[in-house]
């Protein structure tokens, strides 16, 4: 397969988590809306959620807390990715041993999948893998990078 070659423009979107630091790997975009979702990555015990509203190109945000998930759980390892279902019935959350789906009601906001039960889906058999770092969303949406620097949005 001969190279490749592109250019894209990225738009930044600085913010801070209103109750300092956080590590991070896992973002949702809300279909329905600009909101963006960060959903934090302990050392051990449940993942935190944090909205940021999606308005590139202005003053920095201010990311606020809007939830506690119930996972990972004290078997799981951490949170290492997010996907969020594009009609917003919901997100895949995975750890590096396991895979949630948070599902919500139809016409239901994604905001409350948040308080959803998550539902196991899978436990991978080798939980020594770091390949729980990339989840294919469930359809092509535009690509996000969560950064030292803030949010990075190619178009």
């Amino acid at each position: 397969m001969p190279d490749v070659t592109a250019s894209v423009t990225v738009e930044r979107l600085a913010f801070s988590y209103e109750d300092g630091m956080h590590n991070a790997e896992s973002l949702l975009v809300d279909p329905g809306s600009d909101n963006l979702y960060i959903v934090t990555k302990p050392e051990s015990g449940p993942a935190a959620v944090y909205r940021v509203a999606g308005t590139f190109g202005q003053a920095a945000e201010v990311a606020r807390k809007v939830a506690d998930l119930p996972v990972p759980k004290s078997t799981d390892r951490q949170t290492s990715a997010a996907s969020a279902h594009p009609c917003g019935a919901g997100f895949l959350l995975r750890t590096y041993n396991t895979l949630y789906e948070f599902r919500i009601a139809p016409g239901a906001p994604f905001e409350s999948a948040f308080a959803a039960a998550p539902v196991l889906l899978v436990v991978f058999a080798n939980s020594a893998s770091r390949a729980g770092r990339v989840l294919r969303p469930y359809v092509d949406l535009p690509a996000w990078s969560l950064t030292e620097n803030g949010l990075l949005r190619t178009q």
